[in-house]
């Protein structure tokens, strides 16, 4: 495979990581270089060893063990999207509270969100070894370009915020659609 299609597969890859990223830092924007920093940290880590790990599990199990990655990133997806949803509804952050941007994610709650977002890497990874290309290459590629994507959507959500009312609800919903789509496409 040449590097240009690993770029585009990258890219395309990164795509959820992006809008994650972006969507979950519509709730605020303060801190907003560390928050990108931070994120792209995650989601390109996570973009990086997943399809590693996809080559690897391709090696030593039969495919349909794969089958339920995408109920997995489904559901991780729409709960923390549900909870962002709840917390707006019950005015725990009310439209324009900024302190989220500047106060960290949960860890468990950004691991569960980086790991949703690269499942599809780890498909991605399943299908390099098919046609034995350099993985090494090709997962450093990955978790580059998610790298950058997060941490311009995370800046990007986070400058949104100021503009929009009820950013968190708009957030939460932008997560369950993007779960929503994992199942249908």
């Amino acid at each position: 495979m040449i590097p240009v299609e690993i770029v585009i597969i990258a890219f395309a890859l990164a795509t959820d990581a992006f809008a994650v990223a972006a969507s979950y830092s519509l709730a605020s924007r303060e801190r907003a270089l560390r928050t990108a920093l931070v994120y792209g940290a995650f989601f390109g880590t996570f973009q990086f060893f997943m399809p590693l790990a996809g080559y690897l599990l391709h090696m030593i199990l039969p495919a349909g063990m794969l089958a339920y990655s995408n109920w997995i990133a489904f559901a991780l997806l729409f709960i923390i999207g549900t909870k962002m949803v709840e917390g707006y509804l019950s005015g725990r952050n009310e439209p324009g509270d900024n302190a989220l941007c500047g106060k960290p994610i949960a860890l468990p709650e950004l691991v569960a969100l980086s790991f949703a977002t690269s499942i599809d890497a780890l498909a991605a990874g399943t299908s390099l070894a098919l046609i034995d290309a350099n993985i090494l290459s090709a997962a450093a590629t990955i978790g580059v370009v998610a790298f950058a994507m997060s941490a311009v959507g995370s800046l990007l959500g986070c400058k949104a915020s100021g503009l929009l009312g009820h950013s968190e609800l708009l957030g939460g919903v932008v997560l369950i659609s993007i779960a929503v789509r994992i199942l249908i496409f």
